[in-house]
């Protein structure tokens, strides 16, 4: 049985029977009951494999959303019955063979998806049967806990060994350390554009005030005389931040537009996100429009503290 987001899998056919029998490829998984509510998969339809469904019982699987999407799309798949590839291990004094046998097996519910093949692959058709009706020779034990997940670790292998003083323990995880392994590639990736574009801002800002600060200092006889005549404080940096207000929104648009162009680029590395996210987009807007409206009011307030009679003979 292999685990979430471990990008292992192992992959088998089976057959739908019927008038017309259709051919289908799942993920076959042997799990032990409470598996589901172990990893906090939930039961959709039906029921989920219990402890009753033994070696001497009728066979019995439980599929994914996507597998009952797939192939039973109109109909709920619990009480069909598939045929799938049973393994079988025969022992003899020549050593061991495999023999595989189609067998048939009633699907008894439906599980909600999960992302076997990592965050950026699409949840496959998946068909999980009883441990004790495909056993197999590999396990991963799979504990859930309130406590703190590695305190449990020595107690676990004691337990272990006591059923098997030679079973190897290995490759202790937790879940969080398999979801941070899987994103750890694209959480550098937007880590670093979040640093360019962090400084991207930053440089935004200097430039604007740095533009600004320019403008007032070319028009400070014309603000001299705007005072002169009467003109308030409140008047003139209005007045300066409405001039540049429209350069700032021209430069937001093309800003955004040049994003909604290159959003593409980043959709591999998002998950649970759309690249064109509407929220995102009017959060950044007035995250810009705020910062340049600052950068633009800082040199208009400072420039209104100027003497009106030093602005009049300033050249």
């Amino acid at each position: 049985m292999e685990l979430p987001l471990t990008r292992s899998e192992t992959r088998n056919s089976f057959e739908i029977p019927g008038p017309h029998p259709r051919q289908g490829l799942a993920g076959y998984h042997a799990v032990s009951p409470n598996y589901f509510h172990t990893l906090g998969i939930p039961l959709l339809s039906g029921r989920e494999l219990l402890t009753a469904d033994s070696a001497r019982s009728p066979l019995v699987g439980v599929v994914n959303r996507s597998m009952a999407q797939k192939y039973w799309p109109d109909e709920n798949p619990v009480g069909k019955t598939i045929i799938a590839v049973r393994i079988f291990v025969q022992s003899t004094a020549k050593g061991s063979s495999i023999q595989f046998k189609p067998q048939e097996l009633e699907i008894v519910g439906v599980v909600g998806d999960v992302r076997q093949l990592g965050l950026d692959a699409l949840p496959d058709p998946e068909l999980f049967m009883p441990y004790t009706q495909w056993p197999s020779n590999e396990m991963a034990l799979v504990l859930r806990t309130a406590s703190e997940p590695f305190s449990l670790i020595p107690v676990v292998k004691k337990e272990i060994w006591r059923v098997d003083p030679d079973q190897p323990v290995t490759d202790i995880k937790t879940m969080d350390e398999l979801v941070s392994t899987e994103a750890a590639g694209r959480r550098f990736v937007l880590q670093l554009i979040g640093v360019f574009a962090s400084i991207a801002v930053v440089l935004a800002a200097v430039g604007i005030f740095g533009v600004a600060s320019f403008w007032m200092h070319q028009r400070t006889h014309e603000i001299g005389i705007r005072m002169a005549l009467g003109a308030g404080g409140r008047q003139i940096v209005w007045l300066v931040v409405r001039q540049n207000a429209k350069w700032i929104l021209v430069g937001i648009t093309a800003g955004v537009a040049s994003a909604l162009a290159l959003t593409r680029l980043l959709a591999a590395y998002l998950y649970a996100v759309r690249p064109t996210d509407p929220l995102t987009f009017v959060a950044v807007s007035l995250l810009l429009l705020a910062e340049g409206l600052l950068a633009v009011h800082i040199p208009a307030r400072r420039a209104t503290k100027v003497d009106p009679l030093v602005a009049l003979r300033y050249e």
